[in-house]
């Protein structure tokens, strides 16, 4: 049906044409001489033969209109619309910077005089006397970051207000929008989203700009807080890096098993010591390689000394109660070494491997003074946890299967050894036999593990995957079994090492790396609340390619190992 329209003023009637508009449709008009804004109308609604008679007041005989047509509904729901013979009465404006808006308009069309009306691509928001004021939840031509972990997917959601109008958007996630409305008192009124399903306001959590819950949609049957926050600044680590050699980084790995410039990282007394290879190397694929025990001073990063030593030694761990390392080597065999702070072997002891098993992770359990070695299987092969006395690296005991690639292990109370597996199966062992097993999959989803901790002052299990949605995953394997995820919102990063937080028992510190769905390898690092299953706001960058170890000293500097970019970062947090 097309729309008829006169528009009557000072200069008479001026009779337009503009198209398919469907009955009940609101209307209003701008008029303009000059180029200049000289008077508009208010809101009238379009009848049910198409036709809609507007009166316009204008300061100067307008020569040329613009017409903003919006959806009956999206006028209608608006807080503190007046009653209908009103608002036709009271003139729309152009709206401010910052002051409540019209919803978007369904159709922008302009016409001078006697000709038909033309859409406009763009125009300028309007405005209404009778919209209340609502209060910017988000600053002006502020992007606000979506934190919500229940999606399958990383969408890269993101929020922006304009005037009163808030719409959330997932560029990562086609069709992904959803618009809401500011009402005087915060709260938010959601339009009804495919993606987003029913969405309500919610209290603000924490210290959000604006706090929401959806059900439906990518959520299906379950309710998804959504917390909102403002751009935060960088968190405040002051940042010394400090290239190993004059190697290029290794730009686009992904981490776990990829060529590699560096073996391994611990902190000694005074000292960084780090292992450099000879050449790139594949971790399960280096033996027979040329490798450098490299120190560096800890406050200056400037380094002290180089000396070689056993091939292919990586993974490297502190000793507890001596200045010096344990880690694994391979020149021919594979073996357990124990280097002193002025890179001395101090004890060996060969491994035996079969064929197709190959070392993946050391861990030191300082209650029981043992080193843990986890073994991965290749093909049917599977994997399995040796262990050793720390004093004399003597054999110990083969535990029991672990599945067929073990990814990484770390150590709880008393002795017992959790590792996690390619299948996201933990397994607990104690003097040698399983004693538990979870598997992830059921509560978690599928993903690839990258590290393993305990966090003390909750006792859950945190697992950084590599997943659909690139998530820290916490659960709690001895209580309810449930499991929680919160990824990086701020970036679209995936989790790589993690490390507790000295300073705040509450909190974990993670390296984060970029995607290919991000377009860079950038990394980060950032803060997660375990309680609170959530990654808090700001984020430090600190350099290219992911975060092989992580360190944390009691006082709180942090040491990163960027194996793939051949750099070691020190970092000390000042809020």
């Amino acid at each position: 049906m097309a729309l008829a329209l006169a528009v009557t003023g000072c200069r008479g009637a001026d009779l337009a044409a503009i198209g398919d508009l469907p009955p009940g449709t609101y209307v209003a008009i701008l008029a303009y001489a000059d180029d200049t804004f000289v008077g508009s109308s208010g809101l009238t609604r379009v009848d049910s033969n198409g036709r809609v008679a507007i009166a316009l007041d204008a300061v100067d005989d307008p020569e040329r209109y613009v017409v903003y047509a919006y959806d009956f509904d999206a006028i209608d729901r608006l807080h503190g619309r007046p009653a209908e013979a009103d608002l036709a009465t009271i003139p729309v404006a152009l709206a401010g910077t910052n002051g409540p808006r019209l919803p978007a308009p369904a159709f922008v069309g302009g016409f001078v005089p006697g000709d038909p009306v033309s859409q406009v691509a763009v125009a300028p928001d309007l405005t209404v006397s009778w919209l209340p004021d609502c209060p910017a939840l988000l600053g002006f031509d502020e992007i606000g970051h979506a934190n919500e972990s229940c999606r399958p997917l990383v969408c890269g959601t993101v929020a922006r207000q304009s005037g009163c109008t808030l719409d959330v958007e997932t560029p990562l996630c086609a069709g992904g929008r959803l618009r809401g409305f500011v009402r005087g008192d915060g709260t938010v009124d959601f339009e009804p989203s495919v993606q987003f399903g029913a969405c309500v306001s919610r209290a603000t959590r924490y210290d959000a700009a604006l706090s929401f819950e959806c059900q439906g949609g990518f959520f299906e049957g379950s309710v998804c807080p959504i917390d909102v926050y403002s751009r935060a600044p960088p968190l405040a680590f002051e940042m010394m890096t400090r290239s190993t050699g004059d190697a290029e980084p290794i730009v686009g790995a992904q981490g776990v098993g990829g060529p590699r410039h560096l073996g391994g990282m611990a902190l000694l007394d005074g000292d960084v010591v780090v292992t450099r290879f000879e050449r790139p190397v594949n971790d399960l694929a280096c033996r027979g390689v040329d490798t450098e025990l490299l120190f560096f001073d800890h406050d200056s990063l400037l380094q002290t000394q180089g000396v070689p030593t056993l091939d292919c030694l990586r993974w490297l761990r502190r000793v507890p109660g001596a200045d010096e390392v344990v880690g694994v080597y391979n020149d021919g065999d594979v073996g357990l070494a124990r280097i002193d702070a002025a890179g001395e072997v101090v004890r060996t002891a060969t491994i035996t491997l079969g064929p197709n098993e190959f070392p993946n992770d050391v861990a030191v359990d300082p209650g029981q003074n043992r080193v843990v070695l986890l073994v991965t299987g290749v093909g049917d092969t599977p994997g399995y946890a040796m262990v050793f006395e720390l004093d004399d690296l003597s054999f110990v005991e083969r535990t029991a299967d672990l599945g067929r690639t073990p990814r990484a292990a770390t150590i709880l109370s008393g002795g017992v050894i959790a590792s996690i597996d390619s299948d996201l199966e933990i397994v607990y062992l104690a003097q040698g036999q399983s004693i538990a097993a979870y598997d992830m999959r059921t509560q978690c989803g599928k993903g690839s593990a990258r590290d393993i901790i305990r966090h003390p002052a909750t006792s859950r299990i945190l697992v950084s995957m590599r997943t659909e949605v690139h998530a820290i995953f916490s659960l709690d394997p001895e209580g309810d079994g449930t499991c929680r995820r919160f990824g990086l919102f701020e970036e679209v990063a995936e989790p790589q090492a993690l490390a507790l937080w000295p300073n705040d028992p509450d909190l974990v510190l993670a390296a984060f790396d970029g995607t290919e769905e991000s377009g860079h390898d950038r990394t980060f690092l950032a803060f997660a609340h375990v309680a609170e299953s959530r990654m808090l706001p700001g984020v430090a960058e600190i350099g290219v390619g992911p975060v092989a170890e992580l360190e944390v000293t009691r006082d709180g500097v942090v040491f990163a190992l960027l194996a793939w970019s051949d750099r070691i970062v020190r970092a000390v947090y000042r809020p």
